[in-house]
């Protein structure tokens, strides 16, 4: 890959993941890049699971994920913050795909 008329070398799990970011921006989606080790806020965290801040803080109480308090500040890692939002999906997933077959074996349709 050339840039500014240096050529650089990239490895393919990165070349591939300009290729997809660039394939969202194009289809005009979204996108985010942030560090996994750094440590966010309740607002921040509610930002990243697409809830309200006091639920985020809530959640922050309730030791839905690690987190740390700073002063009077909590603090979560991104990285733990996004495994609990991946873990809930699963969780909803689950829950869905559980219906979808009680609903078979009631004949019920789908």
């Amino acid at each position: 890959m050339q840039i500014e008329g240096k050529l650089i070398s990239v490895p393919v799990s990165v070349a591939r993941l300009l290729i997809q970011a660039l394939s969202r921006m194009a289809e005009g989606k979204a996108l985010a890049m942030i560090p996994l080790d750094e440590e966010v806020s309740p607002q921040d965290a509610a930002e990243l699971l697409n809830v309200s801040r006091p639920f985020a803080a809530k959640l922050f109480d309730e030791g839905a994920f690690p987190s740390r308090k700073v002063g009077t500040h909590r603090r979560a890692l991104t990285s733990d913050v996004l495994a609990y939002k991946q873990r809930e999906k699963e969780a909803r997933l689950k829950v869905l795909d559980e219906l979808a077959a009680e609903g078979q074996h009631l004949h019920m349709g789908h």
